[in-house]
Formats: structure tokens, C-alpha cells, sequence
């Protein structure tokens, strides 16, 4: 999937797949700089999270379940 967002400025470190709303996908992952998402319905790519100071940051997934 990465593959087709090469040209991204921001190297991917750790990736992981989100759904939205129960229908949109989009891509969540983080880098040296902060973290990024990118939405697979329409492309883009967009700034979650970038720290304005050096600190240690951490993605942690989720699960709800009903």
C-alpha cells in the first residue's frame, strides 16, 4: 500500500491501518518528526501530530469491541 505513496517526506517508521465512520480507510503512521495520516479515498496525505519540542512519542492501537 506504501508503495503507491512513495514520494512521502516523511520516512515511515511504524504504520497502521485505521477504518473511519465504519467506511473510510485511511493510513496512520508515525515518523522521526511526528505523526502522519494518509486517506486512501482521496490521497491525501496530512499532519496528525508534530511535537513543537524533542520528546519521546509512542502510537497505541485501540481495540474496541462491542
Amino acid at each position: 500500500m506504501l508503495q503507491s505513496f512513495a514520494g512521502l517526506s516523511d520516512k515511515p517508521l511504524m504504520v497502521d491501518l485505521t477504518v473511519e465512520e465504519g467506511q473510510r480507510l485511511k493510513v496512520v503512521y508515525g515518523s522521526c518528526r511526528g505523526f502522519h495520516a494518509i486517506d486512501l479515498d482521496t490521497s491525501s496525505v496530512f499532519d496528525i501530530y508534530i511535537p513543537s519540542h524533542v520528546c519521546l512519542h509512542i502510537l497505541v492501537s485501540i481495540f474496541i469491541t462491542d
